[in-house]
């Protein structure tokens, strides 16, 4: 195998094969020398390509935003310096299928409190001190990650893969930290494992995913009520069903903008969780922030189609949502019980208002329906004891029961004169003055609103309002 003695062969190595991860170096690799190369501002991962054995002195010094190096099984030496001045580093991964066993008598990288060494290759893996500073690490496991604690490097956790997943992480007993995920993995949890801690979890405080990983699976950090940060790499496309279930001390998450997709109460019960920005290309959002109790505020995509049930069931906090002329419905629960919610306007390429959409919603003092709106479902406004009036656009042609049940406050509401309407048991509360008048089949006047139920045909003329049809 040919080796490599310096930088400059490195970064013509690089410069070919992880050109969308470094960028441009803004000059010919040849002629770069010992001088910084432009790429080094911007450069966040490194995998040093497996026909690499060997790594010059300084080839990547002074990289202020690398984060993640990768090495192959065939590395043979990696001389001085080689990753110093580079205080973003966050894993030194070595990959591949056999033993790796370093020697040299120069650091190759700043020993920093938090910097974790990963062993993912199928062998062992020994590093010096004289490299690596502390006390080296000796014929480490397969799967094992080593953390450095200022003065030496102990085992941390260890890391169970099935093919490119993570499947699962076992504790070493008195660690508490960050949870690195080594760059060679694809997938967290494939679905089928779910969880991927085997017992305790309460020591995982963060977690950083580095760009590789796509996926991350149905349950994989369900119940971790200790971690306060996420950082999501840039290639991740989907987010499985309860992956951050319960993650109570989760305070912010920033999304890719390639995410596609976020499963059903993927942050259920995030109850620090307090801004949502949800990247365009999300189409569903259904349960997906259930019980975030303290979110204030929701940005949602461009494009949505529907705002999914319970998308932001018991979201107490929730002060505004900007609902796009993109959503055609809203979907049953999916602000239920947001009594942080004042205003709400419904823009008319909204069809439809589902079964208990806003209900509990006590806060709400406006609300806005357009015209386009068909049905308004069972309870949909049930419970919103802030709202003062309403006017029903006459496109609605059906109100579900107890469709403003409970509103206490509500004193009028407007009918626009559909001609066919139908009226669900107990829709309006008793108090209710409503525009229209409402007539029996016999062609008596109703008194009650409770009586305001059922099929009905508008008529103009002496008896003007709302006749009741047989059934």
């Amino acid at each position: 195998m040919r080796k490599i003695a310096v930088a400059v062969a490195v970064l013509a190595l690089l410069a070919v094969s992880l050109l969308t991860i470094c960028g441009d170096t803004g000059k010919d690799p040849s002629d770069a020398g010992a001088a910084p190369f432009d790429g080094r501002l911007s450069m966040t991962s490194v995998i040093v390509p497996e026909s690499t054995s060997s790594i010059g002195a300084g080839a990547f010094e002074g990289c202020p935003k690398l984060e993640f190096v990768t090495l192959h099984v065939g590395i043979e030496s990696v001389s001085a310096g080689a990753f110093s001045g580079c205080p973003s580093l966050t894993a030194l991964t070595f990959a591949g299928s056999g033993d790796v066993v370093l020697e040299g008598d120069s650091l190759i990288l700043d020993p920093v409190k938090g910097l974790a060494v990963i062993n993912s290759l199928d062998g062992r893996l020994s590093l010096p001190s004289a490299m690596i500073g502390g006390n080296g690490i000796s014929k480490a496991a397969p799967g094992t990650v080593l953390v450095f604690d200022g003065s030496v490097w102990k085992e941390a956790y260890r890391l169970t893969f099935a093919g490119g997943s993570l499947s699962k992480v076992a504790w070493s007993g008195d660690y508490r930290g960050r949870l690195v995920i080594p760059p060679t993995v694809v997938s967290v949890s494939d679905d089928y494992n779910g969880q991927i801690f085997d017992f305790d979890k309460s020591w995982v405080t963060s977690v950083v995913l580095p760009d590789g990983v796509s996926s991350i699976g149905a349950g994989a950090f369900y119940g971790c009520d200790r971690i306060q940060s996420v950082e999501l790499p840039r290639t991740l496309s989907s987010i499985g069903k309860n992956a951050f279930y319960g993650c109570s001390s989760l305070a912010s998450i920033e999304f890719p903008l390639g995410l596609k997709s976020i499963g059903w109460n993927a942050f259920y019960g995030c109850s620090s969780l307090k801004h949502v920005s949800v990247p365009d290309g999300v189409s569903d959002i259904s349960g997906a922030f259930s019980g975030c109790t303290s979110l204030k505020t929701a940005d949602l995509p461009r494009g949505l189609e529907e705002i999914g049930d319970s998308a932001f069931y018991g979201c107490s906090s929730l002060a505004s949502v900007d609902i796009s002329d993109s959503v055609r419905s809203i979907a049953t629960s999916a602000f239920y019980r947001c009594s942080s919610l004042e205003s709400v306007s419904i823009p008319g390429s909204v069809s439809a208002v589902g079964s208990k959409a806003f209900e509990g919603c006590s806060g709400m003092k406006s609300l806005a329906l357009s015209e386009g709106l068909e049905t308004i479902g069972y309870r949909a406004f049930a419970g919103c004891s802030s709202l003062e009036s309403v006017s029903i656009p006459r496109s609605v042609g059906a109100v579900g029961a107890d469709a403003f049940s409970g509103c206490s406050s509500l004193a009028a509401i407007k009918f626009g004169k559909n001609p066919f309407l139908t009226v669900g048991e107990s829709a309006f509360p008793a108090h209710a003055v409503l525009s229209e008048s409402f007539y029996y089949e016999n062609g008596s006047k109703m008194i009650s609103n409770y009586s305001v139920f059922g099929d009905f045909v508008y008529r103009t003329g002496t008896d003007q309002g709302y006749h009741k049809v047989a059934a």
